[in-house]
């Protein structure tokens, strides 16, 4: 297994935390030409479609998506998990989006390695994972173990830095890549390992350097 990175490590850092959801993650995405945070928003409400379980947050940061899913789904848990201790006292000091009628679950943080997520398998009736799949060690591995804890039906939604097809945007990823660690993730190695982790590719949405993809486990 590859060790974190230095992109990974700065993610990781009470500095980044700080400013992460509000300024540093929105900068970044529009760097890589992505989505914005409004455009993120319609596509979960469009691709994201649980089975009965909870719902997991990967790399969840402060936690911005893990309340918007507490919210949406307040019969369910909305478990956010991080490997960054910064972040998540960071999410945990961040109110939880309440309903009208005051129903719900807050939602529930807990320290994971994507790598190896410490939840029995088929726990979650769906998962999510933005803007983070390209800082793992090994983003197939970590996908393959997201079909793990999927439940089968359940639906996985990803934003992460896409790989190219070839020329000179490819060879500036390799080369970022080697300097980084930070991987631009080939739409073929994706479903790959979805493949492997029991999932088929449902859309895939390339936003400049970025995609986002759903897919849901068979």
């Amino acid at each position: 297994m590859s060790r974190p990175g230095i992109s990974q490590r700065f993610m990781e850092s009470s500095l980044v935390a700080s400013i992460y959801e509000r300024q540093f993650r929105p900068a970044l995405t529009w760097l890589g030409g992505g989505p914005s945070y409004a455009e993120e928003d319609r596509y979960l409400e469009r691709w994201m479609d649980p089975v009965p379980g909870d719902i997991l947050d990967l790399a969840c940061g402060t936690g911005r998506y893990t309340r918007r899913f507490a919210a949406r789904f307040p019969d369910r848990q909305a478990v956010g998990a991080d490997i960054s201790a910064p972040m998540l006292a960071r999410a945990a000091q961040e109110p939880p989006r309440s309903r009208a009628d005051g129903r719900g679950l807050p939602p529930r943080y807990v320290t994971a390695s994507a790598m190896a997520l410490p939840f029995p398998s088929g726990a979650f009736g769906a998962a999510s994972c933005f803007g983070a799949l390209h800082l793992f060690p090994d983003p197939a591995a970590a996908l393959v173990e997201l079909g793990r804890v999927l439940a089968p039906g359940g639906t996985l939604t990803v934003l992460t830095a896409a790989g190219a097809d070839g020329g000179a945007r490819l060879l500036f990823q390799q080369t970022f890549d080697r300097v980084a660690r930070l991987r631009f993730v080939p739409r073929g190695e994706v479903e790959a390992a979805l493949a492997t982790g029991g999932m088929t590719l449902e859309d895939w949405t390339p936003h400049g350097m970025m995609a986002l993809f759903c897919a849901r486990r068979r």
